[in-house]
């Protein structure tokens, strides 16, 4: 009777194999957790609520003026112009966060404001 032989492999390039996955998935997880944790990604999203708090506050407070304000380690740039000749009552805020220490921009937020009448409904361009 004709021995039946079957190709396989030996328990030492099992092993081989198995650590290269392992060290490969390790290294992948290293990476994936470096991007969540990453000190960039966190400063920009505090920076979109920090600059959504200040445009929500201008609004409030009808400070349509263009100053630097510091705050939560970021340095905060607001800048207000006038919109366009057709809208005289309707300003363009512009606000930019940047890092405080490489003074790199963080994040930027654009905002068309129409100030408020006194019964809190936006005065909006006469028709001509």
């Amino acid at each position: 009777m004709a021995k039946l032989t079957l190709p396989g492999t030996t328990i030492v390039e099992t092993v081989m194999a198995m650590l290269l996955v392992m060290v490969s998935l390790g290294i992948g997880l290293m990476i994936y957790l470096n991007v969540l944790t990453s000190e960039r990604l966190v400063a920009r999203v505090k920076a979109q609520a920090l600059l959504s708090r200040i445009s929500e506050e201008t609004i409030a407070q009808q400070l349509f003026i263009s100053e630097a304000l510091e705050a939560d380690g970021m340095v905060v740039e607001k800048k207000v112009a006038p919109y366009a000749a057709e809208f005289p009552d309707a300003y363009l805020l512009t606000l930019t966060a940047f890092a405080a220490k490489n003074k790199q921009p963080l994040c930027e937020l654009k905002e068309i404001i129409y100030p408020q009448a006194q019964n809190g409904y936006p005065l909006l361009p006469s028709p001509r």
